[in-house]
């Protein structure tokens, strides 16, 4: 029997090859060792040669599928579908196709739907060329950021296509598509660069307003000094409708532009609203209402209930004190009442500072004074106006300055 490891004839019944000592079996095959020396068919049975040849198929069909996949999937592949979508008006499909920023609640396939509506694209034949080149670089680039852009492929396609009104084959209009490479946790995808179809618009309120765009209700980013900021609202090119609300101001309704630029929106049209007007005067009233009952009965003006801050009474102290002396009437002469009529708050104006909301205005109003001299009495009127500040804090108005002329007598 023949060594199936080395060929060596054995005796018949040898437990052992006599040549390399490897161990015999009754039941193997006879073995004809030049035969196996020289035969390609034992090269390839070769255990290690099977292997090799396992992983060079599975390197030629990855290499295919890749290959296929790519044409499936590829940048170019990704602008002809999306240019077939848009010839078809499928904008649903259109959307699901474009890069998007992340953060952009506006950015919505119902926005993106029913700003295409009533477009008709004019496309009858198109062709696709693509404009990718390898960009040339120095040989030696330090800086692996600058490398990697520069390394990078343009995915820029021009789509060249005949219209209805096209006359013949070389009467064409060209449109430029790019592309944008995705990463995913497996693999790749291509997306449709949309950066021209929308823009970023900033909008500036004052604090505490409500902020609707087209219909929906968008949350400040931040507040600072008594405005509320939307930074980097992400709206589809076109018209908006932008709704301000307020507690303190007249509803406002606009129109704004959004170009590929974006831009800016910070009202100065606010008008107070009639409940805020009214609640206004309303506090002058009552003030000047106070204050002249306080003149009379000899009061402390800090002891006053006037909502008031204490910088105001300062201001009108002095004003204040004369008035109270002039009451005094024991000597037969002075100030023995006042009352005043057609109280009107005019002029007002508003402006944000320090986080508060601040208005300002004139307060015109007609003063009666009867007066005592000699023990005689008269009677006169005399018209006043005079500044008057208000600040919005913790819910409700105080009076931050007060012109005095308007309780001089």
């Amino acid at each position: 029997m023949f060594c199936a490891n080395c060929g060596k004839f054995n005796v018949e019944g040898s437990r052992f090859c006599e040549g390399c000592g490897s161990q015999l079996y009754d039941n193997q095959p006879p073995v004809n060792p030049r035969a196996e020396e020289g035969s390609i068919g034992a090269f390839f049975k070769k255990p290690t040669v099977k292997i090799f040849l396992f992983m060079i198929l599975g390197m030629a069909l990855l290499l295919g599928v890749n290959a296929i996949v790519k044409s499936i999937n590829g940048p170019k592949n990704t602008v002809k579908t999306y240019v077939q979508a848009y010839k078809s008006a499928n904008w649903g499909k259109v959307y699901n196709m474009l890069d998007l920023p992340e953060d952009a609640p506006m950015l919505t396939k119902d926005a993106f739907i029913e700003r295409m509506t009533g477009v008709t694209p004019d496309i009858k034949k198109f062709k696709i060329e693509d404009s990718a080149e390898q960009v040339k670089i120095p040989l030696m680039v330090s800086d692996p950021e600058v490398f990697k852009a520069m390394t990078a492929k343009s995915m820029s396609y021009t789509v060249s296509y005949t219209t209805s009104e096209s006359t013949d084959k070389d009467d064409v209009r060209y449109m430029t598509v790019s592309v944008a490479e995705k990463e995913k946790k497996v693999g790749k995808e291509y997306k449709i660069d949309a950066s021209n179809l929308f823009g970023s618009l900033n909008i500036t309120v004052p604090m505490g307003s409500v902020v609707f765009v087209d219909g929906m209700q968008l949350a400040p980013a931040y507040t600072d000094g008594g405005w509320d900021y939307y930074d980097e609202l992400y709206l589809f090119r076109g018209a908006h409708n932008i709704r301000i609300t307020s507690n303190l101001f007249e509803t406002i309704d606009e129109i704004v532009d959004v170009g590929y630029s974006g831009g800016e929106y910070k009202p100065y049209n606010f008008v107070l609203s009639e409940s805020v007007k009214n609640e206004l005067q309303k506090l002058v009233n009552s003030t000047l209402t106070t204050i002249w009952t306080g003149i009379f009965a000899g009061s402390d003006l800090y002891s006053l209930d006037l909502k008031m801050t204490d910088y105001a009474r300062e201001n009108i102290s002095y004003s204040y004190e004369w008035a109270v002396s002039d009451a005094d009437i024991t000597d037969g002469y002075g100030l023995k009442s006042a009352s005043f009529k057609d109280l009107k708050l005019d002029n007002l104006n508003y402006y944000s500072y320090s986080g508060t909301i601040t208005v300002e205005g004139y307060v015109f109003v007609t003063n009666t004074f009867v007066e005592v001299y000699n023990n005689s009495t008269s009677e006169y009127e005399s018209s006043r106006s005079g500044y008057v500040e208000f600040e919005y804090t913790n819910g409700g108005w105080v009076i931050t300055s007060m012109d005095s002329y308007l309780f001089s007598y």
